[in-house]
């Protein structure tokens, strides 16, 4: 339902999403099979078969309903909105078996850390399942032109209410699960936290580099940082980003990024750049690409992904860092971008426009 008020100076946006969609239309499209985008070490691996997605956990049935609703105002040089909504939180979180797994190692009940689980308390998969848990976000957007830099600023901050992560057990009670001794970090189970996100932007032409270049317009810049602050953060409790990899989660982290694009031949061959770092797990990316319209209809995309990792990755190979550890659960501290170690990837596309 859209309800416009120029009375006001805005407009109502309310949605509900009753439950009917189909399993796979949930969350998204993470790459644990073994495609292009899996990443390192576990590329080919297809996680599905030992640890399969679970849409009908009570932590994020699809079947639950859920929805938003959305203020959108605009002022005299900005505009703004401010909304809520509950939804299914967008990373995929592993929600570990709570099985000792004592047949594995022959060890007896009890020797382990028993995990800590989000709904269910066993689980189908050998190691656990993956689950899109729900949660509550109050959301604020402003943006405006600023005549004195030239500039479009623009801002989002989000307060996520519960937000799941996953964890590493060893510093506490009992120690760290088997799965996490002997496979890798992540295992141990889910804590939710309070989580505020924000994103500061500006977009802005640069005329100079328009004859540096010799494009025909000025080069199109965004630069955008994203930030994340943990509420009541402990570091006692072992935080991970991510289940499969080592590095903690920070109270505060920070990730920089750029896009710069030009325009040649009216607007039919556009170069663009788009290039990051995170200033807080180290590590980053850049993608050139190259977008030439060949006709009406068609285009033809061709770009190269290159990663780095700031020297933060997994490696399970011969005299890598996790190589013999007993503890396979404090072995590395691979960041985001240690996730694509080595995974560079030279990408191009033809795509016909009915």
């Amino acid at each position: 339902v859209n309800v416009d008020m120029p009375e006001a100076g805005g407009a109502i946006e309310a949605f509900v999403r009753p439950g009917w969609d189909g399993k796979k239309q949930v969350g998204t499209e993470l790459d644990i099979f073994g495609g292009r985008w899996s990443s390192q070490p576990y590329a080919s691996v297809d996680f599905r078969n030992i640890d399969p997605f679970d849409y009908s956990n009570s932590e994020g049935d699809y079947k639950k309903v859920t929805g938003g609703i959305r203020w959108s105002g605009n002022g005299q040089d900005f505009n703004y909105s401010v909304s809520y909504l509950k939804t299914f939180y967008p990373s995929p979180i592993m929600n570990p078996s709570s099985n000792e797994y004592s047949f594995i190692v022959g060890a007896p009940p009890g020797t382990f850390f028993r995990p800590t689980t989000l709904g269910k308390a066993t689980t189908t998969g050998m190691f656990g399942d993956i689950i899109y848990p729900i949660v509550d976000v109050l959301g604020f957007t402003a943006a405006g032109y600023s005549q004195a830099a030239d500039a479009v600023f623009s801002t989002e901050v989000a307060f996520i209410k519960d937000a799941p992560y996953q964890f590493n057990n060893i510093n506490g009670p009992g120690g760290n699960s088997i799965a996490s001794t002997i496979v890798s970090p992540g295992f141990d189970g889910v804590k939710k936290k309070n989580v505020i996100a924000w994103m500061l932007r500006m977009d802005k032409n640069l005329p100079f580099v328009q004859s540096v270049f010799g494009a025909e317009k000025p080069m199109f810049t965004s630069v955008q940082l994203f930030g994340k602050s943990i509420q009541n953060y402990d570091s006692d409790e072992g935080l991970l980003n991510s289940v499969g990899w080592g590095a903690r989660t920070k109270k505060h982290s920070l990730l920089l990024t750029g896009i710069f694009a030009l325009s040649y031949d009216h607007g039919r061959i556009k170069p663009e750049v788009v290039v990051g770092t995170d200033l807080t797990y180290k590590g980053g990316f850049i993608v050139p690409s190259l977008t030439v319209e060949l006709s009406k209809n068609l285009k033809w995309k061709t770009e190269y992904d290159h990663f780095w990792d700031g020297g933060r990755w997994r490696n399970n190979g011969a005299g890598g860092a996790c190589s013999g550890q007993v503890n396979q659960s404090n072995c590395d501290n691979a960041g985001l971008f240690g996730y694509f170690h080595n995974r560079d990837q030279l990408y191009t596309s033809l795509t016909y426009q009915f």
